[in-house]
């Protein structure tokens, strides 16, 4: 994990959403990449609807760019190291409150069943509410809490992210903690040990999700 967040470190954010293009074709998922450098891509091999991995390709200007390359890197794990089916976004735009995740293509509410954002501060953290918004019910957040609890996570509220357009559009989202902290800064720092069991929770909470919303 490491070396693949340090290799997407360094890229520009045009840069970034090619080689992601690139890595999930060649991992099955079928993406298609937006002229603005979003991707959304799917790895579905039945009607059954998929959970979706979101996270952004730009980074703060601020900051060194772990928030948010960490969720990239581990979408692109997950492609490369799993048979797992899911749907992965990467938007754009997220930094400026602007991001791409508004405008989700008209297809992905036929195709995936909650939204599982990987750009929250932290390691042990489960967005669910943010602001006066629940982003996900009572149900599917307790799955999350069931699965991800022996990792140390719980529930809390956060701040605006893709969570919150990908909870209107679609209906249940959280956001998840990845390991990073003091972002937008030149002092953004990441627990590594974490970055390391990302894969795990993330897949954890992937076979939750589908234990919850299963059709």
């Amino acid at each position: 994990m490491r070396d693949t967040v340090t290799d997407l470190l360094d890229m520009a954010t045009s840069d970034c959403s090619l080689c992601m293009e690139q890595a999930l074709s060649i991992a099955g998922l079928f993406p298609l990449r937006c002229r603005d450098g979003t991707v959304y891509a799917l790895r579905q091999r039945s009607a059954r609807r998929v959970p979706l991995l979101s996270a952004h390709l730009d980074t703060h200007p601020s900051g060194v760019g772990y928030d948010d390359r960490i969720g990239v890197a581990v979408i692109a794990y997950l492609a490369r190291h799993t048979d797992l089916e899911f749907g992965a976004l990467l938007s754009v735009g997220e930094e400026t409150g602007k991001s791409s995740a508004r405008h989700v293509w008209s297809d992905v509410g036929t195709s995936v069943s909650c939204a599982i954002v990987l750009d929250r501060r932290g390691t042990s953290d489960i967005v669910t509410r943010v602001g006066h918004l629940d982003t996900c019910d009572e149900e599917f957040s307790a799955a999350m809490v069931d699965a991800l609890e022996q990792y140390g996570y719980a529930p809390t509220e956060g701040k605006h992210s893709d969570v919150v357009p990908l909870s209107l559009r679609i209906g249940n989202a959280v956001n998840l903690s990845v390991g990073f902290s003091r972002e937008h800064t030149p002092h953004e720092r990441v627990d590594w040990e974490h970055v390391e069991r990302l894969p795990d929770i993330v897949t954890a909470a992937i076979e939750a999700a589908y234990g919850v919303t299963d059709d």
